[in-house]
């Protein structure tokens, strides 16, 4: 990890949930090992992809085109006993039914310590299913206190504007999400692509409490990276919005610091 100056090195330390684990040449991505290796640094939380994987009928981790890597079963254990909670995003294939994916997930979450499940769904499929999704994910939940869903407004705004004539896309979201806002914990704008203020006024208009900040990487942008600065003019959002917290879905080490010490 870089040397980070003080400024920068507390909001990593205080704001940062570690995207896809901490990889290294042999440990790919999403792999257990990666992810208990970002554990090990006490993030926030750890965010990694799931989906399903044909071979063996099993839930495992990586980001398609990714090889299927580690069973969920075998990484939620990681997580027990800690104060970091894991940040699942769930990749959706048109292969599979998006309900047993859910059903599954819950019933794998559900059978580990773990006070706190926060669950993004992603994927394959256009607008509706998404919703469906999400939908079918809050009636199981039935808004219990270890499960919440995230939000990533960031992707339905870029992949599904075509599914909606044009200035309709805000509104079916905000009626989506009008309707399980207390299953909802937090939105996800991409740090260089959203209107901020937008979000946080989206935030506040449906009482979501939290920010968390993703950067767009692998496999579309290979050579991902955000400067210090950003994140400190992000987190200016709680100065106009004091309900709302701001915090980042991003690996360290894709922090250019501009700060200085």
């Amino acid at each position: 990890m870089n040397d980070y100056s003080d400024t920068l090195g507390k909001i990593i330390a205080t704001r940062f949930g570690i995207h896809r684990g901490i990889d290294s040449p042999g440990v790919p991505p999403n792999s257990k090992e990666a992810i208990r290796r970002a554990i090990e640094t006490h993030p926030v939380f750890v965010e990694f992809d799931v989906f399903y994987s044909e071979a063996d009928d099993t839930i495992r981790t990586g980001h398609p085109p990714q090889q299927p890597l580690d069973e969920l079963e075998d990484i939620l254990p990681l997580f027990e006993g800690s104060t970091i909670y894991p940040k699942i995003d769930v990749k959706l294939t048109q292969t599979y039914d998006c309900h047993d994916m859910i059903d599954a997930i819950i019933e794998c979450g559900s059978s580990v310590d773990i006070d706190f499940i926060l669950v993004n769904i992603g994927g394959e499929g256009g607008l509706e299913r998404m919703m469906e999704a999400e939908s079918y994910f809050c009636s199981k939940i039935e808004n219990g206190p270890q499960f919440k869903l995230n939000i990533d407004l960031a992707r339905y705004r870029t992949r599904y504007a075509g599914d909606s004539e044009d200035g309709k896309l805000d509104d079916i979201i905000d009626s989506h999400v009008s309707k399980r806002a207390n299953y909802i914990y937090s939105v996800s704008p991409e740090i260089h692509e959203e209107d901020w203020s937008a979000t946080a006024n989206f935030c506040e208009k449906h009482g979501i409490a939290v920010i968390c900040f993703w950067l767009r990487g692998w496999p579309d942008n290979p050579e991902p990276h955000v400067y210090g600065s950003t994140l400190v003019a992000a987190l200016d959002i709680e100065k106009e919005y004091t309900g709302i917290s701001v915090y980042f879905d991003i690996n360290p080490r894709d922090v250019i610091d501009d700060i200085g010490n």
